[in-house]
């Protein structure tokens, strides 16, 4: 009966955060970008330092109500790829964004095959 407390929450935590990783990369993302104008790398960087946060708080945390710590930390976590991506298009060439890109494609599914092995 325990288990099925704790797969519960963890399931709502996780919808929880995939709701708020979509409004970080609709509304959060254009907003440092068009309004407070920041470049990619800053935006990268707060990603970074967020998803650090977010790390010490998952496994720091002594209750599950801490853990909803990690839905305010969460606008900033998924902000890392798309500006990371602009960055890198914009450090290569215009004929190489599509080699970045398709080597981008290729980590993410030897990654996702990696795990699923």
């Amino acid at each position: 009966m325990i288990l099925y407390f704790q797969v519960k929450f963890y399931s709502q935590l996780s919808a929880f955060k995939s709701g708020i990783n979509i409004f970080s990369l609709f509304v959060v993302l254009p907003f440092l970008v068009k309004i407070i104008k920041l470049n990619d790398m800053p935006i990268a960087m707060l990603a970074t330092i967020g998803a650090a946060m977010k790390c010490f708080i998952f496994c720091f945390s002594t209750n599950k109500n801490g853990l909803y710590a990690l839905l305010g930390i969460a606008l900033l976590d998924y902000l890392f790829t798309q500006p990371l991506r602009s960055t890198m298009t914009k450090i290569v060439g215009a004929s190489d964004v599509g080699k970045v890109m398709g080597k981008i494609i290729y980590d993410y599914v030897c990654s996702f095959s990696a795990f699923h092995s």
